[in-house]
């Protein structure tokens, strides 16, 4: 919880030790490992970590995978683990498994829109973000996540609705 708080806040550094710290308790928790690999990615001078860290991400969310193959939100945060370590067909493949199992759920569509942005395909990022604003997720977190960063500097992203403006 620490290392998603110190995220969400945008200290990568302090949020990649608190995962350290979660995944030195629990070393076969996906979500630990992919928040750690998140951090690395994000945090100044970490990055060369977070190849590693997504990778084992990945084939913990892989082992989950087997035993729960409908597990929307696990598709969602492994297609994203896939793109980050440049898998894009992998990442693809998870992706829509996720988002046909879950179209309305608005962390999948705002993982989804992050993926693809990190795929380089921004009109399908574009696509999800708009459907998890118009559902009612919250701008505020589309505008802290780094993931998205670019995708905010699209001219179509601040005529995107959102629940509230429609």
């Amino acid at each position: 919880n620490l290392g998603l708080i110190e995220f969400t806040k945008g200290r990568f550094t302090e949020a990649a030790r608190a995962y350290e710290t979660a995944v030195g308790l629990d070393g076969g928790d996906y979500r630990a490992w992919r928040g750690l690999a998140l951090s690395y990615f994000w945090a100044p001078g970490e990055k060369p970590k977070a190849q590693e860290a997504f990778s084992r991400a990945a084939a913990l969310g892989e082992k989950q995978l087997a035993v729960n193959p409908k597990a929307a939100a696990l598709l969602a945060d492994l297609g994203d683990c896939y793109a980050h370590t440049g898998d894009a067909g992998r990442a693809r493949e998870l992706l829509k498994r996720s988002l046909a199992l879950a179209p309305d759920d608005l962390e999948v569509l705002r993982t989804a829109a992050s993926a693809y942005e990190q795929l380089g395909e921004r009109e399908l990022a574009l696509r999800f973000i708009r459907r998890a604003l118009e559902s009612g997720y919250p701008r505020a977190l589309v505008e802290a996540d780094p993931g998205l960063v670019a995708l905010r500097s699209d001219p179509r992203y601040p005529q995107l609705s959102t629940k509230e403006a429609s």
